[in-house]
């Protein structure tokens, strides 16, 4: 059994679970570009109720018309208490779908928030290489050493996006669906790739030359695809930072 203090750090790591609020499943009722931003009004296809879907005017949304179904995600950064429409009600994430009901979901509308541009991982996407964290995670990791393909694509998701909230969005699709959306190239390891980087990126870590406390955060996800905690405990005890 995990220890409390282990538990929080699993906790911790793993709280996109629970964070982004949604999925929702709309049907367009207008779409209004006026203001400088988009205004869609959708229609809930199971409660019928109205909503209002806010977007940059910088979201590609051209080909999104009367009647598509959309599914879209909220960021939750807070209880939300009033009608009026605030930052914590943005919409980090929308797609589209083919049709009704079950009917197989489309990428031909895909937009995510982008979020602030975090330092540390701009650094990361011009050498354009996985920082020695998660090179140290693939290194330990059986599960993870088997995708390093997917763990680079991470890197092109940070491109996409260094929201924390949409990245938590992201998590809340299923593969197929993330596969529609972002290409067979990705998966789920892809997202909590950069899950991870933009936590410890958020949390001023070293993404290059980590600290103990920096690996046993990450390391922490070997762990839990089957990796012995004494063989990274005995990693972290003898780690030197460079």
């Amino acid at each position: 059994m995990y220890s409390k203090k282990e538990f929080s750090i699993i906790f911790l790591t793993l709280n996109y679970i629970i964070m982004s609020k949604g999925p929702v499943t709309a049907s367009v009722i207008n779409i209004d570009t006026a203001g400088g931003f988009h205004s869609i009004k959708v229609k809930d296809v199971i409660s019928g109720k109205e909503d209002l879907v806010i977007l940059p005017s910088s979201a590609d949304i051209q080909t999104l018309k009367k009647d598509d179904i959309v599914t879209y995600y909220r960021a939750d950064e807070q209880e939300i208490t009033s009608m009026e429409q605030t930052d914590e009600e943005r919409v980090v994430l929308l797609f589209s779908r083919k049709g009704e009901g079950n009917a197989s979901q489309s990428s031909k509308v895909f937009w995510i928030a982008k979020g602030e541009k975090l330092p540390a991982l701009e650094k990361v996407l011009e050498q354009n290489e996985l920082p020695r964290v998660i090179v140290i995670l693939l290194s330990l990791s059986a599960y993870y050493g088997k995708r390093e393909d997917f763990a680079k694509e991470a890197l092109n998701i940070l491109r996409m996006s260094q929201d924390p909230e949409a990245i938590d969005a992201l998590f809340s699709v299923s593969s197929e669906t993330l596969s529609d959306l972002l290409g067979e190239n990705f998966s789920t390891v892809s997202v909590q790739i950069a899950d991870s980087l933009i936590n410890l990126a958020l949390a001023d870590g070293d993404l290059e030359h980590p600290r103990k406390r920096e690996l046993r955060q990450i390391l922490m996800l070997a762990t839990l695809h089957g990796e012995t905690r004494k063989k990274i405990y005995d990693f972290i005890s003898e780690y030197e930072r460079e």
